[in-house]
């Protein structure tokens, strides 16, 4: 279910990437990249990350050997392909991080704590910027934002972690456990603008439609992408070990 589940999410968020970016997207390459990505996401499931390098591999030479049959005005071969690559490492390669972190001992914890910790930020970010919010953060790429709503989502991530430590991880000490909390906080807040930075170069407001009122899969997950893989090696780290 868990495996299904990612792999839904996966194919759903490049599908509104390809539509956001590329207009008029074409059909073919729009498949082939949600093939390869659905695909990475077993293959991680199943080989681990040894399998990831070899699997990058392939879907960049096909990638560009499809941009060699494909597109008929090649002014605009090279945009494309990095259009295509782009998405490509930017989702299904960061969450096939969240099959590896569930794989880890305790995995299903960390990635609930990891949700409710980007859950706490963002919820205290939009009460705290609505309430005392006076001094913009990225006024061009996301004008609602303010630098008191930011500071007020570390708090809440702190808050969250906290609470995980005396009812989950009560053997994990709490000053780390606060700190790496806010770290993810602020990689979530990075990873929200990075989406929004996408939207407003193409002019769109939301991902998609999947989700009435709330936009697409892409806008409810872009907090989550850039933190999985942090969150992986942190506790890779924690067990002694390293990168693999």
């Amino acid at each position: 279910m868990f495996l299904a589940i990612t792999i839904i999410i996966t194919v759903t968020a490049f599908w509104e990437y390809s539509r956001l970016t590329i207009p008029k997207a074409d059909k073919v390459g729009m498949a082939l990249g949600i093939f390869l990505g659905g695909f990475l996401i077993v293959f991680i499931y199943w080989r681990g990350l040894y399998i990831l390098p070899w699997f990058l591999v392939v879907a960049i030479f096909l990638f560009f050997l499809y941009s060699l049959v494909s597109y008929k005005d090649i002014s605009s071969t090279i945009i494309n392909v990095g259009i295509w690559l782009l998405g490509f490492l930017y989702i299904p390669f960061l969450l096939s991080f969240m099959v590896l972190v569930r794989g880890l001992e305790d995995g299903k914890w960390w990635l609930f704590f990891l949700f409710a910790v980007i859950w706490g930020n963002d919820t205290f970010a939009y009460y705290i910027g609505g309430w005392s919010g006076k001094h913009k953060l990225s006024p061009i790429i996301s004008p609602k934002k303010t630098v008191e709503g930011a500071l007020g989502g570390l708090v809440g991530g702190g808050g969250v972690a906290l609470l995980f430590h005396y009812l989950v991880f009560d053997g994990a000490s709490v000053l780390g456990l606060v700190i790496f909390a806010i770290f993810l906080s602020v990689i979530g807040q990075i990873g929200d603008l990075f989406e929004s930075l996408l939207k407003r170069s193409v002019g769109a407001k939301d991902s998609g439609f999947i989700i009435p009122g709330h936009g697409g899969i892409l806008d409810r997950i872009d907090s989550i992408i850039f933190s999985l893989p942090i969150l992986y090696y942190y506790l890779r780290w924690q067990e002694g070990l390293w990168l693999w």
